[in-house]
């Protein structure tokens, strides 16, 4: 095996224990077995603890972006009726306030988990 294929190797089981939350010394403990210590080491970490980081705020973008999509769905409800008919029926502005309700949660869900992605603990797999 080439330096080059076990540095690949390694990487790949160490995003996976950061991908898992295990805890920093346990993953810098199998580095310095495997040799890889100091800057190197810690390159490797970081590389993976960002794409941790890229891998939660991609999903709370998509989040997000639901929730934009609930807005818009109400929005363009509301001006189906209030432009199209001529008026709105209050069970119709009932439902158009739960789906921009709806859309508020959702995108603020959304907006916040992609400002504290760094600091969320536990696996990927258990998130939301």
């Amino acid at each position: 095996m080439t330096p080059e294929e076990k540095k690949e190797v390694i990487y790949e089981a160490i995003l996976k224990m950061v991908i898992w939350d295990e805890p920093k010394e346990a993953i810098f403990k199998k580095l310095f077995v495997n040799g890889f210590e100091g800057a190197e080491g810690e390159g490797m970490y970081r590389q993976a603890r960002s794409e941790r980081i890229a891998s939660i705020r991609g999903d709370c973008a998509k989040k997000a972006g639901f929730g934009l999509l609930w807005f818009a769905g109400a929005a363009g409800l509301f001006s189906a009726f209030w432009y199209g008919v001529g008026g709105i029926t209050r069970n119709v502005l009932m439902i158009v306030w739960v789906c921009a309700a709806i859309g508020a949660w959702k995108t603020i869900g959304g907006l916040v988990g992609i400002a504290t992605a760094a600091y969320k603990r536990g696996s990927l797999a258990d998130m939301d």
